[in-house]
């Protein structure tokens, strides 16, 4: 079985940052979460973000550094971590490739 996940660009900043999401309402109609995939160029960062949902970020290549709570953790790929809501969080890719990242997010109940 082929599925054909629905990707569309969602932003790009001028820090390297490219996300696109993934609609997985054609496979799942009622999913409980959402989820993207990200980029981040060489020497680029996301910009500081906090918001309402729980996420978890799967660093699936690349490397990088993670600020979060004020601390600095170095991410490689196979890692995860996960955010709890609105707390600050930021990744800068201090590798020499591109950091791809899958980031996944829901409201708590």
């Amino acid at each position: 079985m082929n599925i054909r996940l629905n990707n569309k660009a969602l932003f790009e900043t001028n820090t390297g940052l490219k996300v696109l999401e993934v609609d997985l309402t054609t496979i799942l109609p009622e999913v409980p979460f959402e989820l993207s995939q990200f980029t981040v160029a060489v020497d680029g960062h996301s910009p500081d973000e906090s918001h309402e949902e729980r996420e978890i970020w799967i660093i699936t290549s690349g490397s990088g550094q993670l600020k979060y709570k004020g601390a600095i953790y170095n991410l490689i790929a196979g890692q995860a971590v996960t955010f709890s809501p609105n707390i600050v969080h930021t990744i800068k890719n201090t590798g020499e490739t591109t950091l791809n990242v899958i980031s996944i997010w829901w409201k708590e109940q």
